[in-house]
């Protein structure tokens, strides 16, 4: 008899459980009501499908942050490059010129050029040929003052036709 007891407490918890399953309800604890509604911020997700992930108005191709940050639309006051990256908080360099603006002189300067000892001899960031006031090449500050003092540059290298 006792057997069939325990039999018969199992199989009526089985069907409790299998019953609550079905309804939906297997989480919920009695005598408290919980809501069906799910409470979260939106999540960006990457799919084959999405060509601009993160909804700044630039396709994944051309965009540097692709899941970078959303809600924001890229344009010159937000984006000065058109990188993708939100100036504010997730582009280190503004202007894409390989200077970080921590060091730049001209954040948003010059676009469509790479600060190299060519086109930027002191590597502070602003194009020689058109946004640096103290020169470039051997003209101006650049090769006077603090930079090219010295005993590197003094004596033969920089007096007569040299320079």
């Amino acid at each position: 008899m006792r057997s069939t007891t325990m039999t018969s407490v199992a199989m009526l918890l089985m069907l409790l459980l299998i019953g609550q399953s079905m309804t939906g309800h297997l989480n919920q604890i009695p005598g408290q009501d919980q809501g069906h509604e799910l409470n979260s911020s939106p999540v960006v997700m990457s799919s084959n499908n999405t060509t601009d992930t993160d909804g700044d108005g630039l396709a994944d191709a051309n965009d540097d942050c692709p899941n970078g940050t959303s809600n924001w639309t890229s344009s010159s006051a937000t984006d000065y490059d058109s990188d993708g990256c939100q100036d504010a908080n997730e582009d280190l360099d503004d202007d894409n010129d390989g200077v970080v603006d921590a060091f730049d002189t001209c954040p948003q300067g010059d676009l469509n050029w790479i600060s190299t000892n060519a086109t930027d001899a002191d590597g502070d960031g602003c194009q020689d040929t058109t946004e640096d006031d103290d020169g470039g090449g051997n003209t101006g500050g650049n090769n006077t003052g603090g930079n090219n003092t010295g005993g590197n540059n003094t004596g033969g290298n920089n007096t007569g036709g040299n320079n």
